[in-house]
């Protein structure tokens, strides 16, 4: 019998690559508007911030993780409002499309060949498929950043896979390596999204307010899940201050995560997972205040337009938490935030031209984390009162969370 043909190659010419503030609108942003669908208040594309924002936006979970058996202790911070992303079920995008009019459909396969196909298919047809990858392998390497990272697939010749959404350069990736990022642990299994054109679009103002009425609700209230009602929203923040210097609690960062590869890999992630989650980092707070501006307008609310100054100031103060976690005061765990940030810039800036320089820096990377694992840089002493600042400025970021809940609610009367 003989083998089957090879698949002919597929790309979208027109398609650009692109580097999105956050991972799943930037990709619903940039496949709708190459399938030129605008939004009805402007007679342009959506706008990332507008599609962020009525997903829901901003949210805030923690959670810390050990793995006896592998000697790996895990911490876990979620800056967008919590979805149920079951495989065949990507709340966060479906929630978006409905609200937007835009039909969706959902691809999901345990076989890496249909899955390829479905994939394949919609390039065929002329629509770019929205995939969840970890691209944390080869050949790229980036931070590990812990979400449901969504990526563009706008290309498929001969054996290279082309992606977008982490740099204004192609990111192209042999099948196989495609194939695992799909199937790494934490991501929806071979699943993919394809949108179409809408019908018709429906007006916007009841779906902003529906959308800002959930992330304040999840904020102030956390999600009905038994136990762990805590760990999200406003008491979550209250919940990480609180265990960042608590020395009695076996959760408490003192015990949880004591001087050392503990503690150093829970600062990197502190790090990683609030700034190098998309393009502009700060918990996606300065994204969602870019939301409410545009939303103030559509929906005829001035006081959105108001709302978005505090969570302006919860942006920079994110930021600022992220940096001292690996402060300039402690010049060994700059030089490794600054390894990091370099290393992300490489790729988001050169894409596969950038795979040589950010190899580089890789290894200065593991150089330094070494080096700080055998001999970290911090007594018990300064540790703690390094925990201590963190512990005040999350406490800071609940203060401004709180002021701009408080907004939104004014804004919704």
């Amino acid at each position: 019998m003989p083998p089957s043909p090879a698949p002919l190659p597929v790309e979208l010419p027109r398609f650009r690559p692109f580097h999105a503030r956050q991972s799943e609108a930037g990709a619903l942003q940039a496949a709708l508007a190459y399938l030129d669908v605008r939004a009805p208040h402007s007679g342009q594309p959506y706008s990332e911030a507008m599609l962020f924002g009525l997903g829901g936006g901003i949210g805030f979970s923690y959670f810390v993780f050990e793995y006896k058996s592998a000697r790996i202790k895990t911490l876990t911070l979620g800056t967008r409002i919590t979805t149920l992303e079951e495989s065949s079920r990507p709340q966060f995008l479906q929630t978006i499309c409905e609200r937007i009019g835009v039909p969706l459909r959902v691809v999901q396969s345990t076989s890496a060949a249909l899955a390829n196909r479905a994939v394949r298919q919609a390039l065929a047809e002329g629509t770019p498929a929205i995939v969840w990858v970890d691209l944390s392998g080869p050949p790229y390497y980036f931070s590990p950043t812990a979400e449901y990272a969504a990526a563009v697939v706008y290309g498929w010749t001969d054996d290279r896979v082309w992606l977008a959404g982490r740099s204004r350069r192609p990111l192209p990736m042999r099948g196989k390596a495609f194939e695992k990022a799909r199937s790494s642990i934490g991501v929806p299994k071979a699943r993919a999204v394809i949108v179409e054109r809408p019908v018709a679009a429906p007006p916007l103002g009841p779906a902003i307010l529906q959308a800002v009425r959930e992330t304040r609700d999840q904020m102030a209230r956390g999600i009905d899940v038994g136990p762990f009602r805590g760990n999200f929203g406003l008491a979550a923040l209250e919940k990480w201050a609180g265990l960042l210097t608590d020395d009695r609690d076996r959760k408490g960062w003192p015990r949880f995560f004591p001087p050392g590869r503990d503690l150093l890999s829970a600062l990197l992630t502190v790090y990683v997972q609030i700034e190098l989650r998309g393009r502009g980092g700060g918990a996606f707070r300065s994204l969602y205040a870019d939301f409410l501006e545009e939303a103030a307008e559509v929906a005829r609310r001035r006081r959105l337009k108001e709302a978005a100054v505090p969570f302006r100031l919860a942006a920079r103060a994110w930021h600022n938490l992220a940096v001292a976690a690996l402060p300039k005061a402690v010049p060994a765990l700059a030089e490794l935030r600054s390894l990091t940030a370099a290393h992300e810039a490489a790729l988001a800036r050169g894409g596969a031209q950038g795979v040589e320089r950010a190899t580089e820096i890789r290894n200065q990377i593991r150089l330094a984390r070494r080096a700080l694992e055998e001999s970290f840089p911090l007594t018990p002493p300064a540790a703690l009162d390094l925990l201590a600042d963190l512990r005040r400025r999350v406490q800071q970021i609940h203060a401004l969370e709180s002021a701009a809940l408080q907004a939104l609610r004014a804004a919704l009367r």
